[in-house]
C-alpha cells in the first residue's frame, strides 16, 4: 500500500541514507545551507526533521508560524498535516483487522447503510488503495459537516471507474475509511486514532485539528503571493477528516515513522501487507469531481 504514503504540507521528515565518512555537523550545515535558500528563493516557512541510521541529524524550523503574533517556526511546532492524515487512517483500519473487527477483503457496503448499488463491488481494500472509483470530492467548505453528510456529497455519483480497474488518488476512499472506523469502533475517528495510535506511541504534540487553533505552538496557515504571506483560506476541520484533518510536529512524526518500522502497533504480516505495494498496480487516473474547489 505504498500509495498510502503522501507528501507532507510544510513540513518535511526526510530520512536521509547513508553518506559515508561525512561528519554529523557537516550534514547539518549542508541541511540548513539549502534550507536557508529554499526560505529566500521559494519562500519556505516550516520545519524540518533528518535521521540517519535511527539518529536525528538535524532538527530546526524556519520561518514564522504565526507572523502576526511573531512566533518563529520550530521543531515542537505543530502543522496540519493534510493527507499525511491518510497513513494513520489505513493503521487505524489494519489496527481493526488485528483485532478480528473487520477484513480489508469486506465490502465496504457492510458498513456503510443505504450503500450506493455501484458501491457493492468495492472492498476495504479498495478504499485503501485507491481502486475503488469513488469520484475524488475536492471541496473547501467552511460549515461543520457530519462523517453521513460528507459521504452524501459524492455518494450519489456514478463510479469514474470499475473497483479494482484503475489507480485514481481519491479522498472520498479515505472519507469513507473514516465513517467505516467510527460505524465499526463505536467511537469516532478522533477519539479511535487518539486512543490507539498518538497515546500508544507518546505523540503528545498530534491530534485532530481543531478549527481555530488556539495553541501558540500551532502554526497558522498562509499562501504567499506578490503581497507576502497572506492568511491562507479558513476551512472547517470536518471537512476534509479521516483524509486530511490532523495536526503533528516533526518529532511526533519521526516517532510514528520508527514506530511503523518497529511494527509496534499492528502484526507483522498486517504491516508487510501495508508496505507493500501491489504487484500489478491498476493504471494511474486522476480523477476530480467538477465544480469543487482544490483542497490539496
Amino acid at each position: 500500500m505504498k500509495q498510502l504514503l503522501q507528501q507532507l504540507w510544510f513540513v518535511a521528515v526526510v530520512l536521509a541514507p547513508a553518506c559515508g565518512a561525512a561528519r554529523a555537523q557537516d550534514a547539518q550545515t549542508k541541511i540548513d545551507h539549502y534550507m536557508q535558500a529554499s526560505v529566500k528563493v521559494d519562500h519556505f516557512m516550516g520545519s524540518i526533521l533528518v535521521a540517519q541510521h535511527g539518529r536525528i541529524v538535524a532538527s530546526k524550523g524556519y520561518g514564522m508560524a504565526d507572523v502576526k503574533a511573531g512566533i518563529a517556526n520550530a521543531p515542537d511546532t505543530e502543522f496540519r498535516i493534510g493527507s499525511l492524515t491518510k497513513q494513520f487512517t489505513a493503521m487505524a483500519i489494519l489496527e481493526l483487522e488485528a483485532k478480528g473487527k473487520l477484513s480489508v477483503q469486506d465490502p465496504a457496503c457492510k458498513y456503510v447503510p443505504d450503500c450506493p448499488r455501484d458501491w457493492g463491488a468495492i472492498t476495504i481494500y479498495n478504499l485503501l488503495t485507491h481502486t475503488a472509483g469513488i469520484p475524488n470530492l475536492r471541496l473547501v467548505e467552511t460549515e461543520p459537516i457530519t462523517p453521513k453528510q460528507l459521504l452524501a456529497l459524492f455518494e450519489s455519483k456514478p463510479l469514474d471507474f470499475t473497483p479494482g480497474a484503475k489507480f485514481s488518488y481519491s479522498n472520498s476512499d479515505y472519507d469513507v475509511l473514516g465513517y467505516i472506523i467510527e460505524r465499526v469502533s463505536g467511537e469516532s475517528y478522533q477519539e479511535f486514532i487518539e486512543k490507539n495510535i498518538f497515546d500508544p506511541l507518546g505523540m503528545t504534540n498530534s491530534g485532530y485539528d481543531s478549527s481555530h487553533p488556539t495553541a501558540k505552538n500551532h502554526a497558522q496557515g498562509y499562501t504567499y503571493s506578490e503581497n507576502g504571506y497572506e492568511p491562507a483560506r479558513f476551512m472547517d476541520m470536518s471537512v476534509p477528516f479521516s483524509a486530511g484533518a490532523l495536526y503533528s510536529t516533526v518529532l511526533d512524526l519521526y516517532k510514528w515513522d520508527q514506530a511503523v518500522k518497529a511494527g509496534k502497533l499492528i502484526p507483522k504480516n498486517s504491516l508487510d501487507e501495508m508496505l507493500t505495494g501491489q504487484a500489478n498496480p491498476p493504471p494511474y487516473t486522476d480523477s476530480a469531481v467538477p465544480n469543487t474547489d482544490l483542497d490539496g
